[in-house]
């Protein structure tokens, strides 16, 4: 039982230790040679990772994406041009 209760310390530790990275809509679009329009178009139909609002009170605050969201995206889209042999 103390076993787990360690085991469980360390995995909140660890992702503790991982920073939060958040990406503008610029640093978005750089990464995944797309289009601002492409992007929201993506996000409306469920197929890209959604804003996150920095003040969700202030409709005129600023927007960020998590990078972990958007990494897992890339990979997805690699994996599946691979398995459709497309180029990159």
């Amino acid at each position: 039982m103390e076993q787990k209760i360690y085991e469980k310390i360390n995995q909140l530790n660890s992702k503790l230790s991982e920073p939060e990275i958040w990406l503008t809509i610029n640093e978005v679009m750089s990464l995944v040679a797309m289009t601002k329009s492409t992007i929201y178009r993506y996000i409306k139909d469920g197929k890209f990772p959604d804003k996150i609002k920095l003040n969700p009170d202030d409709p005129n605050s600023g927007s960020r994406w998590e990078w972990k969201e958007i990494e897992a995206f890339m990979k997805a889209r690699s994996s599946h041009r691979s398995r459709n042999g497309d180029q990159a």
